[in-house]
Parts: structure tokens; sequence; C-alpha cells
């Protein structure tokens, strides 16, 4: 009777220690760019540059990292709490805030002033070569670096 009594209570102690885990991870809230130091600093145009050189290699190193962007807004879409940095012709980073983070940070985002944020880096497109099959491409297709949770990077 001892012996059952006490595989249980081993049972019981392993449920609540799994329990506890399971309701970790399930309230662990995301990275936030916001909250953490870059783990490195781009001009905008340097972050499109080492994309374009190989986007594979430099989104993998970067993915869901937190990055820091300096540039010129380009355009400042009050609906999506969204900032547009140029990264020169045909290239862009777009800067995804939270509405907190937007609103507070709304009277500093001026059209054409330079601008740097962090923010967790997602993703890029437009910078699939295979897509490429004839040389005939006269409009070239928009290259953008995508930046999510994005704060004023006052380091």
């Amino acid at each position: 009777m001892k012996r059952w009594k006490r595989n249980l209570l081993i049972l019981f102690i392993i449920g609540l220690v799994t329990a506890a885990i399971i309701l970790y991870i399930a309230t662990k809230k995301p990275a936030k760019g916001i909250d953490g130091k870059p783990v490195k600093v781009f001009n905008a145009s340097e972050l499109i540059m080492s994309l374009d050189s190989n986007s594979t290699s430099t989104s993998q190193k970067y993915m869901f990292k937190n990055i820091g962007i300096i540039g010129k807004i380009k355009e400042v879409d009050i609906s999506r709490s969204n900032i547009i940095i140029d990264a020169g012709s045909s290239a862009t980073v777009n800067c995804s805030f939270d509405s907190l983070a937007f609103v507070n940070s709304k009277s500093f985002l001026k059209i054409g002033e330079v601008i740097n944020v962090k923010g967790i880096y997602y993703g890029c497109d437009g910078f699939d070569k295979k897509n490429t099959d004839d040389d005939l491409d006269l409009i070239p297709s928009e290259k953008t670096a995508m930046l999510r949770t994005c704060g004023l990077n006052n380091q």
C-alpha cells in the first residue's frame, strides 16, 4: 500500500511541474523590439544592401532578433501604427509599432526627418532573384525589410 501512495505522489508532483511549465510557456509574452537592446544597428540602405547580396543568410542571421535602423521617414501611416523608412531607390524598411508605442512616439515622426528605431526583424520581400527569368524587367520591384513591435532607439 505504501508503494501505491508513493507512486501517486510522484505522479502528482510530475503533473504539477508539467502544468507550471505549460502555464509559463502559454503566458510568456513575445519579444518586443522596444524592450531590448539591438544586436546590430544598420543604416536603412546598409540593411537593404546586405539583403541584396545574400537575403537568405542575412534573414537567417537576424530573424526574430532586435535590430536598429537609422534612416529618413518616407511615410507615416497613423491608421496602421506604421512608418516606412527610405532605404534608397525602390527600397524601404517597414516598421510596425505597437499602438501604445506609436502614440508615445507620434510627435517625433515627421516625413523627411532622420529617425533611429529598433524592432524585431521578421523578413523581407522583393529579394527573390529566381523570378528574373528574363532581364526585361523595366519597372524594378520594391524591396522591403520588415520590423515589428518597433520603438524609438534612444540607446
